[in-house]
């Protein structure tokens, strides 16, 4: 599951639609991955749990400090897991001619989970992976621009399918030792 929670100005609706498109372009390269809007109104019960195996990333105001000077997002890396970070300012100054910002930030969010699954994987020199994206890589009809080499898919593939296994065998372990489950609000 990725679980993406936003602290920008961007609109509840921009964060829906990046979302859409990052659910996008995994798709287009079969990846399995559930993605979710935590900062959405009301309580999620998907985006309380925690588990090592999910990704985190937040769409945060500014580029943090350490960040190159046309870095578009940031991935951390600690001994329980990684997360990553999407900085809207910089997603912002990409944005003029026809490149949707939702579009930008869901291409930011499909690159920086492919960096959270493949910790080791660094950039290519074209399509989503490329280090430096720019106005160009964001047109709406740039078909190279979301695409992965299948080579990495299929790793990235059988990385989220580890990860989902192990997450469903963590879930039915606690729940055959007796473990309480989570209270959910019944609508």
């Amino acid at each position: 599951m990725v679980r993406v929670f936003n602290y920008s100005p961007a609109s509840p609706e921009a964060i829906d639609l990046a979302i859409a498109e990052a659910a996008r372009v995994f798709w287009m390269h079969l990846l399995p991955a559930d993605w979710v809007n935590c900062s959405a109104a009301g309580p999620r019960p998907e985006c309380s749990l925690k588990s090592s195996q999910d990704l985190i990333i937040r769409v945060i105001a500014k580029a943090l400090p350490n960040a190159g000077a046309h870095t578009l997002g940031m991935t951390s890396r600690f001994q329980t897991g990684s997360s990553a970070a999407i900085f809207f300012d910089r997603a912002e100054s990409l944005r003029l001619g026809s490149s949707p910002l939702p579009l930008i930030l869901g291409r930011a969010l499909a690159h920086e989970a492919i960096h959270v699954v493949l910790p080791e994987q660094g950039h290519l020199h074209r399509g989503l992976m490329k280090a430096h994206l720019t106005q160009a890589d964001f047109q709406l009809g740039c078909t190279d621009c979301s695409m992965i080499p299948p080579a990495m898919a299929v790793t990235v593939r059988r990385e989220l399918e580890r990860r989902a296994l192990y997450g469903h065998s963590m879930t039915l372990a606690a729940k055959s030792a007796g473990s309480p489950q989570p209270a959910r609000e019944i609508p």
